[in-house]
């Protein structure tokens, strides 16, 4: 990840709602509690925001062939630039952003999937927030089964690295033999 950079999963299927009220209504709770307006950045505990991520992975299943996600090295990444990278006062937090009632189409016109379910401004403001520390832009999108998702509401997150960071790679495997 570069500075101020983002990563977010894409190619994902919602999971069916029967599978997924439950984490959903979780999901709600805590994103949106201290919730005041899908402009507003509010600063939340490295171990919420790792919870919120923790549940959004039970909510999205990768079945396309080519497409997966490595939620390991996400939360590596959440946890580095919180932890390690920002400076000791700041240490320990993460920049939130959360968006409600969007209504993003799964695959764009010639079959690509979606990849920037986060506007333009969203990102200027997270980006502005988040100088040392990461922010996520938590989205959650409608359960619109004719946009291509599985029809049930989901949060959809998308993590910036801090602005003054450094260029990191994240993995959750490291190849112990020469290549």
């Amino acid at each position: 990840m570069r500075p101020g950079g983002r990563w977010l999963p894409i190619g994902f299927q919602s999971r069916a709602k029967t599978h997924i009220h439950g984490t959903i209504e979780k999901l709600d709770s805590l994103i949106l509690a201290g919730h005041v307006s899908d402009s507003e950045v509010r600063k939340v505990p490295l171990d919420v925001a790792i919870s919120i991520i923790d549940l959004i992975q039970e909510t999205l299943v990768f079945d396309e062939v080519g497409y997966e996600f490595d939620w390991n090295s996400y939360r590596a990444a959440v946890e580095y630039f919180s932890k390690i990278a920002a400076p000791p006062s700041e240490a320990g937090n993460v920049f939130l952003l959360s968006a409600t009632d969007r209504s993003i189409t799964r695959q764009r016109e010639g079959g690509r999937f979606s990849n920037a379910p986060d506007t333009k401004q969203q990102a200027s403001i997270v980006q502005a927030a988040a100088q040392n520390n990461p922010a996520l832009v938590l989205l959650r999108q409608n359960d619109e089964r004719e946009q291509g998702w599985g029809g049930y509401p989901f949060w959809w997150p998308v993590l910036f690295a801090p602005a003054k960071s450094r260029a990191c790679v994240f993995a959750s495997n490291v190849i112990d033999e020469p290549i």
